[in-house]
C-alpha cells in the first residue's frame, strides 16, 4: 500500500491509546492483532487502572473505540475506495438479496450494523421504510442520520445491540464492518442470531481490496502497524464467519465474492 493511505497513516490502535491516555489511563500501546477483541483489550487496560480512582473501564473503551472510527472515518468518502470505481458491489448485493428472495428489502425490517456514516446505505437502503442503523461512532452516526432521515439510529456495540429486540428483524446486513479492528466476531454473530427472527436473513461482507497508486485495485487486507497487504485474510474473515452461520444451524450458507469484497450470508433455522 502507498505510505499515504489512510489505513496505513491512520491505525485504531494508536488512536484508541491517545485517547485512553488523555482520559488519565497511562497506556503506552496497546496490543493489536487481527484476532483481538475489544474485550481482550478490556483485560490488558484494567492492569493500569488506579484503584484508588474507579473508572468505568468498558464505557471509557466503548468511548475510545467510538472516537477512534469517527477520527479515521466520519469524513470517509470513495474518492480513494474501490467502491469509487463503480457501483458493481451494489449490484453484488442485490444479487445476493435475489438469491435470498428478499429482493423486497426495502419493504422488511432491516437493520444495517456499522453503517459508518451512512454513504453505503444512501446508495442501498435510501428506500428502507424500516432501518435501524447501528454503529459505535457518534459523530459518524449523526452524518448517516442526516442521509437517512427516517432511520432509527442506535449508537451502540455489534456486540451488543441491547435496544433491539429479540427475533424482532427480517434482514441483518453488515457490511465491511467485521474485519474491523478490535471486532468481536463471535459476539457479534450472537446477536445478529438473537436480533433476527427464524427464517430472516444474516448477510455480512468482508472487505478484500484497496486502491493503491493510478488506482490499482490492490486485493487482501492490510497487515496491522504496517502497509503491507495480506491476501489470504479476507477469506480467513469470511470462513470464520461462515463456520459461525454453520454452527449456530443457519441454513442456505453461501459465500461470494465480488469484486473487493467477500459476501457470506445465511437464513435462520425454523
Amino acid at each position: 500500500m502507498p505510505q499515504s493511505s489512510l489505513y496505513v497513516t491512520t491505525q485504531i490502535s494508536a488512536l484508541i491509546c491517545d485517547y485512553l491516555t488523555r482520559q488519565g489511563l497511562p497506556i503506552e500501546e496497546l496490543p493489536f492483532d487481527w484476532d483481538v477483541t475489544i474485550d481482550d483489550l478490556e483485560q490488558y487496560c484494567a492492569s493500569a487502572l488506579d484503584r484508588n480512582n474507579p473508572i468505568d473501564l468498558h464505557s471509557l473503551l466503548d468511548r475510545a473505540r467510538g472516537h477512534a472510527f469517527d477520527t479515521k472515518y466520519a469524513d470517509y468518502t470513495y474518492d480513494k475506495d474501490v467502491r469509487g470505481l463503480d457501483d458493481s458491489w451494489q449490484h453484488e448485493l442485490r444479487d445476493i438479496f435475489r438469491l435470498l428472495r428478499a429482493d423486497d428489502y426495502p419493504r422488511r425490517r432491516l437493520v444495517n450494523v456499522g453503517i459508518g456514516n451512512g454513504l453505503e446505505a444512501k446508495d442501498v437502503f435510501d428506500r428502507a421504510a424500516h432501518l435501524i442503523a447501528v454503529d459505535v461512532a457518534p459523530k459518524s452516526l449523526e452524518r448517516a442520520k442526516a442521509r437517512m432521515p427516517a432511520a432509527r439510529c442506535l449508537l451502540e456495540d455489534a456486540e451488543d445491540l441491547k435496544s433491539i429486540p429479540t427475533a424482532s428483524q427480517d434482514l441483518y446486513v453488515s457490511l465491511r464492518t467485521y474485519q474491523s479492528s478490535y471486532f468481536g466476531i463471535t459476539k457479534a454473530l450472537r446477536e445478529a442470531y438473537r436480533v433476527v427472527r427464524q427464517g430472516g436473513i444474516v448477510l455480512i461482507s468482508v472487505a478484500n481490496g484497496f486502491l493503491g497508486e493510478d488506482s490499482a485495485l490492490i486485493p487482501g487486507l492490510v497487515i496491522p502497524q504496517s502497509s503491507v497487504v495480506n491476501r489470504d485474510r479476507p477469506f480467513e474473515v469470511a470462513e470464520k464467519i461462515r463456520r459461525k452461520l454453520t454452527l449456530m444451524r443457519f441454513e442456505e450458507v453461501g459465500v461470494r465474492t465480488g469484486l473487493a469484497e467477500i459476501y457470506v450470508y445465511g437464513r435462520r433455522g425454523r
